[in-house]
């Protein structure tokens, strides 16, 4: 990574903190004593995190016999692991995705991550991996790269990001123009 742009990075003074409830679902992603039901606690208090939690347990990845209709079947269905993963991923990065210029594309990334992150959590339960929400963190963080960058330098990087066809186009532009790649960042 080239030195402007690390040195960019550290002086961006954008990027937002994690909301208070964020850092209430760290907190609970580190006590080992923590249940579902304080998980639910955590999350009612937010209703646009609860109407996704909500929305992702009634998705198709995580299709159900019966319509999921309130947000503690919803964290029963997913599970602890994967509920913790999930809320800190919408809460942290939420924050990253602020209305303006490139909201479309940051959007657009956080969608890839979701879609990632579900897909990888299926993909290792269907392996028979034990650790199944790893794979789910991965896929929810691949991508933070892409909105840190928006956020730090979104003259240069937005109009990067809009003319990308794809992700391999992606990481070619970021290569030519910034010597380094989101994977990098």
């Amino acid at each position: 990574m080239p030195p402007e742009l690390t040195a960019a990075l550290a002086l961006c003074r954008n990027l937002p903190s994690p909301p208070g409830i964020a850092l209430r679902i760290i907190e609970l992603a580190q006590d080992p004593e923590a249940d579902i039901t304080t998980a639910a606690d955590i999350i009612a208090i937010d209703m646009a995190l609860s109407a996704r939690m909500l929305r992702i347990a009634n998705s198709p990845l995580y299709a159900s016999r019966r319509r999921i209709e309130n947000l503690g079947q919803a964290l029963t269905m997913l599970g602890l692991n994967a509920t913790v993963s999930l809320a800190l991923g919408f809460t942290v990065t939420q924050g990253l995705t602020a209305p303006g210029d490139g909201q479309d594309l940051r959007e657009r990334a956080w969608r890839r991550s979701i879609l990632s992150a579900l897909a990888a959590s299926l993909l290792g339960q269907a392996r028979g991996l034990r650790k199944a929400e790893e794979l789910m963190l991965a896929g929810l963080l691949q991508d933070l790269g892409i909105l840190v960058l928006a956020q730090a330098q979104p003259d240069t990087y937005l109009p990067l990001l809009r003319q990308a066809a794809d992700n391999e186009a992606l990481v070619a532009l970021e290569r030519e123009h910034l010597q380094c790649t989101h994977a990098d960042v």
